[in-house]
């Protein structure tokens, strides 16, 4: 699947594809450069603040997801889903 410009994403420093994800960004941490390039990141569930989650992604293991605005944006739903539908089960 090729991507369109409008798809590309220069950065994964997006505070609102979180929010349009439903999770608040909290922290962004960038490391290293150019292909050794990894990103951290911590959110919380708007809905419920104390919920809150972290993952890390490099551009080495992740290019697609770092790649690709519409990638991001379906990462960031499943990571919610995953972690926040995890914690309400085991409610």
């Amino acid at each position: 699947m090729k991507f369109t410009p409008s798809d590309q994403l220069p950065s994964p420093f997006r505070p609102d594809l979180f929010l349009e994800a439903g999770i608040n960004l909290s922290y962004y941490e960038p490391e290293g450069k150019g292909e050794k390039a990894v990103y951290h990141f911590g959110f919380y569930n708007l809905n419920n603040p104390d919920q809150r989650g972290a993952f890390t992604l490099s551009v080495e293991s992740d290019p697609q997801i770092l790649s690709s605005k519409k990638k991001f944006e379906e990462f960031l739903k499943a990571k919610k889903t995953e972690l926040f539908s995890q914690k309400t089960a085991k409610m």
